[in-house]
């Protein structure tokens, strides 16, 4: 996608999961004539509210924003929800049985953004899925290598190790920039194969290109990772009390338990406990466990972006930080 003509700076607020993300960025539009676009590759699915921490308010109703979008697996209707009053974007995209690519993404949160900034206001975008986030600030080489049936059917019957280590040996750039669902998930693991092996016989770059698709101002928010695993561990407990095990069950009695999101955090743990495959006891131990790996993945990949202004959330004075770092930039 190339970059929007005289397109106007986005601000990005990222870090760990339960980090307070979304609270923080809420608090930020309010002060900055704000909307948030929300940045979580499972929250772009509907019927999981509770497993991926959809923060909605209780009584907000979602109202069409009129922004329609034609991607390959059909037409959708980008709707806005409200968090603490503020406008809300990128929740409840597509179905769970919808495959739903980064290339999607940068095409819907791209055009809520220029939504956004047409009513004067400006776009936070806000989550923790670093794919997606590095869609909206460089051009990537994505969707556009052709399928290659070949290798589709050569591993048609692999199983997701087997393709990981495979994908893995070809280019680990590629795998490493795979969310904990895809590389899970063996048609994801499979499609970036054929990519991993187009870019190897046309002899691409495997540097990504540094041009920038939106301006932007970036901060991230930290915990050290022992209180930051007690706030996962408080959140896992909370979200299993709240019904995530009956949410899981909808799903796979809606969508079957070939449905993507099966593959990835807190869905693959609770199939398990919904096969009788493990006890609630230890489904719960395993989701805070792969929780605590993921957050690191995460913080492993942010680390690498130079750009990004961090505040400590453990500090007393993390709020007046973040407005001290936006006022700093905004008023530019």
């Amino acid at each position: 996608m190339e970059p929007i003509v005289e397109s106007k700076p986005i601000c990005i607020i990222t870090g760990p999961t339960a980090v307070g993300k979304t609270a923080a960025a809420a608090l930020l539009a309010k002060s900055f004539n704000g909307e948030l676009v929300s940045a979580d590759s499972r929250q772009v699915y509907t019927h999981t509210d509770i497993v991926s921490g959809k923060e909605k308010d209780p009584y907000g109703k979602s109202v069409s924003s009129g922004v329609s979008i034609s991607l390959p697996s059909g037409t959708v209707d980008l709707m806005i929800h409200s968090i603490s009053g503020v406008p809300l974007w990128m929740y409840d995209v597509v179905s769970p049985d919808t495959h739903f690519s980064a290339s999607d993404y940068q095409m819907c949160a791209s055009q809520a953004i220029v939504a956004i900034q047409k009513k004067g206001r400006l776009p936070i975008v806000v989550g923790g899925t670093g794919l997606y986030i590095d869609t909206l600030i460089r051009d990537v080489i994505r969707d556009q290598v052709p399928s290659n049936f070949e290798v589709r059917e050569q591993f048609k019957d692999a199983g997701y190790v087997e393709l990981q280590k495979y994908l893995d040996t070809l280019d680990d750039t590629i795998y490493e920039s795979m969310n904990d669902s895809d590389k899970k998930n063996p048609r994801r693991l499979i499609r970036k194969i054929e990519i991993a092996l187009y870019k190897n016989s046309h002899k691409l770059k495997q540097k990504q290109k540094k041009s920038q698709l939106f301006p932007y101002h970036m901060i991230g928010l930290s915990l050290p990772f022992p209180l930051l695993y007690s706030h996962i561990d408080n959140r896992v407990e909370k979200r299993i009390h709240e019904g995530a095990i009956q949410e899981a069950e909808i799903i796979r009695d809606l969508y079957g338990i070939q449905c993507s999101l099966f593959d990835g955090l807190g869905y693959s743990e609770l199939l398990l406990l919904i096969e009788g495959k493990m006890s609630i006891e230890d489904m719960g131990e395993r989701w805070k466990f792969d929780e605590h790996a993921y957050a690191r993945r995460q913080m492993t990949w942010f680390r690498k972006e130079p750009s990004i202004s961090w505040i400590d959330m453990q500090s007393k004075d993390s709020e007046k930080e973040m407005k001290h770092l936006m006022e700093a930039w905004y008023n530019k």
